[in-house]
């Protein structure tokens, strides 16, 4: 529908007019050359339409005000360059409704309390509470804060150990309260207070956790693509999918970030393909320096032929992951820049409590572990 050359100079508002003027289903192309978006600025694609560039190395979008090789401070106005979604901040309106029935693993559909508010083609959200209370530390340690079926295990400690997170804050680390065990659905059709989704639900949730059901802040952003370019610098993440679904990455070149290089978080059926993440500006735990990211939920994702290489994380989930897919990619050199001795985690689905049912398949990774950081 549009092609955009680089103006001279910002071009935020060129490209973002470009795609405002895009009806769904067509594309932006960018011409070759190096676009600057600087200034606190980002691209917003808040519709199903394609982003996309003549190839990485030939389309470059940059910030040369953000995240710089070998520098932990971020630029005056953080931000990352292209957010996928509808928004990059959350409302904080979500609509939630109890279960009714325990909802099985392996079914398709759940009964609720009321599905006022909820229709189909929607993008909700499904989790339980942890239950976790003090239970024998099968460490030897005392006791540890778990659930009864250690399904959910904090890192929480009594007597408290050094590493222990702080609580109640870490219950609320990338997820609704205390409720880490999630998962994201689409609804296929209602029928009374019953709910019918389009894939199977990949764990069970109770009403004894009191299970619920919920609605998003704000309605997902669907068939929506970034290909073909190269992004730079940004310092809160390089590329962002918020609330997006059946979306996707491909043929990427990710490089020099803050934070996440590809970050995915509160997503349905997100696929980042064909991509090479490399080079975190500042490759430090604390999500200084991670390559991707699945967090918040986000469930049915597809990372798949990709190379990721020198970050501090290669890929974490936190609190989410469930159903997704880390298939066939080439994975290397984790590490903490400024603590050469540590053996960082490769691949890796525990980065956080909550995430379940995560394939790993045909990936080259330097190590596999289960993280129990968090």
């Amino acid at each position: 529908c549009r092609t955009v050359s680089p103006p001279g100079g910002d071009a935020t508002s060129t490209i973002q007019a470009a795609v405002d003027a895009c009806p769904a289903g067509q594309v932006v192309q960018l011409s070759a050359g190096t676009f600057t978006i600087n200034g606190g600025n980002f691209v917003l694609i808040n519709k199903g339409i394609t982003l996309r560039g003549a190839g990485p190395g030939q389309t470059t979008l940059q910030k040369t005000d953000g995240a710089k090789p070998g520098q932990e401070a971020t630029g005056p106005n953080p931000s990352p360059l292209v957010i996928v979604g509808p928004a990059r901040w959350d409302s904080n309106n979500e609509r939630s409704t109890n279960l009714s029935a325990d909802a099985a693993k392996g079914a398709s559909s759940i009964t609720v309390a009321s599905a006022s508010g909820f229709s189909p083609g929607q993008i909700v959200l499904l989790d339980e509470l942890s239950g976790a209370s003090w239970q024998p530390d099968p460490g030897g340690r005392g006791q540890i804060w778990a659930s009864s079926d250690f399904r959910v295990v904090y890192q929480r400690h009594n007597p408290s150990q050094g590493t222990d997170d702080p609580f109640p804050d870490a219950a609320g680390w990338f997820s609704r309260q205390d409720r880490p065990t999630n998962e994201i659905k689409q609804i296929d059709h209602i029928n009374g207070n019953t709910i019918f989704f389009n894939t199977p639900i990949h764990i069970s949730y109770r009403t004894s956790h009191t299970a619920q059901l919920t609605a998003f802040s704000y309605p997902h952003t669907q068939n929506a693509g970034v290909e073909n370019l190269t992004v730079i610098g940004g310092d809160q993440g390089n590329i962002r999918f918020e609330w997006a679904a059946n979306s996707w990455a491909k043929n990427v070149e990710n490089t020099v970030w803050h934070d996440e290089g590809f970050a995915l978080t509160r997503s349905f059926r997100v696929e980042i393909r064909e991509s090479y993440v490399h080079d975190a500006a500042w490759a430090q735990p604390g999500g200084a320096g991670y390559a991707i990211s699945l967090s918040d939920a986000t469930s049915e994702s597809l990372v798949e032929n990709s190379i990721i290489l020198k970050a501090n994380k290669v890929m974490v989930a936190r609190s989410s992951g469930a159903a997704s897919v880390f298939g066939y990619n080439y994975v290397d050199d984790g590490y903490i820049n400024t603590n050469t001795s540590w053996i960082e985690v490769g691949l890796n689905a525990s980065h956080m409590v909550g995430p379940h049912h995560v394939l790993f398949e045909g990936n080259y990774g330097f190590n596999w572990d289960s993280d129990k950081t968090h």
